[in-house]
């Protein structure tokens, strides 16, 4: 039987290192942030990822999650759903084009 892989968390900066962590999730919560980002990455690709491309994706969701600009903790999730829900579309649609799908592959997808 083979082990699953442990899941490795994303760690934002922590709290004396960060300027503010309100700008990823809306409010100023080194856990909360780490939480938010860590949900949006199991929410992607980011597991099945090593080495340079996991830290490109990590920094990614980060900068992605700033750029919504959350004014306070539901605009942080909001952005979060929607980054989800982006990820899965985006998935759907490349599962979608996989040469020789079935109809109804594609019509599942």
């Amino acid at each position: 039987m083979t082990k699953k892989p442990k899941k490795q968390n994303i760690q934002v900066a922590a709290p004396a290192e960060a300027k503010n962590n309100s700008k990823i999730c809306g409010i100023n919560h080194y856990g909360y942030s780490n939480m938010l980002v860590n949900q949006v990455a199991n929410a992607s690709y980011y597991q099945q990822l090593n080495g340079d491309d996991k830290r490109e994706m990590a920094d990614a969701l980060v900068v992605a999650l700033v750029n919504f600009e959350p004014k306070d903790v539901i605009e942080g999730q909001l952005a979060a759903q929607m980054m989800a829900c982006h990820n899965a579309a985006m998935d759907c649609y490349r599962r979608n084009m996989i040469p020789d799908q079935t109809f109804i592959g594609r019509q599942e997808n």
